[in-house]
């Protein structure tokens, strides 16, 4: 498949009026990559033919994978562990999640939104958008993110306080919640506050891993 024939696909998938543009990854990028990659050429190929939703989805995440440099890996899921290993090791203060890549979940539908807008520019009218990763909310159709919740629930149901006194007012996140303070919270760390478990600093380290678990 030539390079002009693969165009739509790339203008879509890297971000048009109606699919998210790729962080990171400019048409210009996208553009070389698909000028001399002939494997980024046969996925572009099920995008403008008549092609199943799991075909888009598997060549959606194989497209996205060559984008970002992920090389061989399996699935975006490992690189974004990865990539984000990669990133703590290097003593990274903090990792903005929008830099790592995006997971699979999410591209899944950004991949059947961008088979949607490419079929609709090559004439097919057939496709209904609330099977091809849009929804209709308030009676306007807004694209679907993803299915799954931004972070795991155990990260989600963690709490940490700023505090600049001694945590002992309803003021303290970790108090008004029920809980003590950590070492994640800002200022106090979970040791030197009136909502922290004081500890006896005679006990030995396998004491105190023993009364926590």
């Amino acid at each position: 498949m030539s390079v002009c024939e693969c165009l739509l696909f790339l203008h879509a998938f890297t971000g048009c009026d109606t699919t998210s543009r790729v962080y990171g990854i400019g048409k210009a990028t996208a553009l070389k990559l698909l000028r001399h990659n002939i494997e980024f050429q046969d996925v572009c190929k099920c995008f403008i033919t008549s092609a199943s939703k799991e075909e888009v989805i598997q060549h959606g995440e194989r497209a996205m994978i060559m984008l970002i440099g992920g090389g061989s890996t399996g699935n975006l899921d490992t690189l974004r562990f990865q990539r984000f290993n990669a990133k703590v090791t290097a003593n990274t203060t903090c990792v903005q999640v929008h830099t790592l890549p995006p997971t699979s979940a999410a591209t899944v539908f950004h991949s059947l939104r961008v088979y949607l807008q490419c079929q609709v520019w090559i004439g097919n009218t057939s496709l209904q958008a609330d099977e091809w990763g849009w929804q209709m909310k308030n009676g306007m159709y807004v694209p679907i993110k993803t299915n799954l919740p931004a972070a795991p629930e155990q990260i989600l149901n963690v709490v940490r306080c700023n505090c600049k006194t001694n945590c002992d007012s309803k003021r303290c996140t970790c108090r008004k919640n029920g809980l003590e303070c950590s070492y994640s919270c800002g200022t106090c760390r979970g040791i030197s506050c009136t909502n922290s478990i004081q500890i006896d600093e005679s006990v030995d380290d396998m004491t105190i891993y023993t009364e926590k678990s």
